[in-house]
């Protein structure tokens, strides 16, 4: 009779109060490791390892994805240089460069462009809205920056300021939040004025 020593290990990415209490009770999944978002580093890192398996332009400055890729995922950052492969390809080139990152990024979070044909005035509003949200994220939020704006139509919208953390914040403070409030109504006010 031979003592075996079993190790069971599971993963889950739902609430742990949602789990069956009989998976919790003592002896069963006794340890707990809570897996964080990657840091600036470690985003590096994951950059620097799904680049290594492509082709790329070797002047790309992974310092610079990592910090635009703040609360990414490593499974983000892995279909992010995905869609880039898929973008170089499309364009008929054998590697990738720092444009078609950036129009992956922007795929990633705002969707497909869409070509839809738009009434000049309502092409013209649009242009103010956003140029409302991106004037008052630029100058008044203290942790976010414009990534892009734009007045091309993705998913469902007809145009977007794309804007990202500066850099990895872990708490939300009062001028933050005022600041998202203000953002968010920059595009009624521009449209307004």
């Amino acid at each position: 009779n031979l003592e075996q020593n079993i190790i069971v290990i599971g993963a889950t990415n739902s609430p742990e109060d949602s789990l069956d209490r009989a998976l919790l009770r003592p002896g069963r999944f006794d340890r707990k490791l809570y897996i964080d978002l990657p840091s600036l580093d470690d985003r590096e890192k994951i950059f620097t390892y799904y680049l290594g398996k492509i082709l790329h332009d070797p002047t790309i400055d992974v310092g610079r994805l990592a910090r635009k890729a703040v609360y990414k995922t490593p499974a983000d950052i892995e279909n992010i240089v995905r869609e880039s492969a898929l973008i170089a390809t499309r364009e008929k080139r054998d590697s990738v460069t720092l444009d078609d990152i950036s129009e992956a990024m922007e795929r990633v979070d705002l969707g497909v462009k869409n070509k839809i044909n738009m009434p000049l005035r309502e092409k013209e509003m649009t242009a103010y809205h956003e140029a409302g949200h991106l004037i008052t994220v630029y100058m008044l939020h203290p942790t976010e920056d414009v990534f892009k704006a734009s007045i091309i139509p993705r998913r469902g919208t007809l145009g977007v300021v794309h804007h990202q953390p500066k850099e990895e914040f872990h708490t939300k403070d009062k001028e933050k939040l005022l600041a998202d409030i203000k953002c968010s109504l920059g595009g009624y006010v521009a449209e307004k004025l």
